[in-house]
């Protein structure tokens, strides 16, 4: 009976083993998808100042001040980025090759991806 109760027990480990990586998956992917909405804005932000740069050239409309703005919140929206960023790295875990960002395992040396040293 013990080695049906000890199977019992090592059955739960895995399933809350399981749980506990589906959640830091699902954490994960709660931060890329933040990250690619804010990466949408600066999309948005660079059309913005393309379409106030064309004016300025066009209509002779002096848009400075406002270009200077919307540049500084694209900066703050990729400071968040990069945030975001280093959050998936931590959830992740492991060595991120700080060349190419690629995960690599606790004990590499090497990024598995550029050979740069770790």
């Amino acid at each position: 009976m013990a080695t049906f109760e000890d199977a019992v027990v090592k059955t739960k480990e895995y399933f809350d083993l399981a749980c506990q990586k589906t959640g830091e998956f699902v954490d994960v992917q709660k931060l890329k998808y933040e990250a690619a909405k804010i990466r949408s804005a600066v999309k948005k932000d660079y059309e913005t100042i393309g379409r106030m740069y064309y004016d300025e050239i066009k209509k002779g409309k002096d848009n400075a001040d406002v270009i200077k703005v919307v540049v500084a919140d694209i900066d703050d929206k990729k400071a968040i980025i990069a945030e975001i960023e280093d959050k998936i790295r931590e959830a992740k875990g492991g060595n991120c090759c700080n060349n190419c960002g690629t995960q690599n395992s606790d004990d590499s040396d090497f990024c598995r991806k550029c050979g740069k040293k770790l």
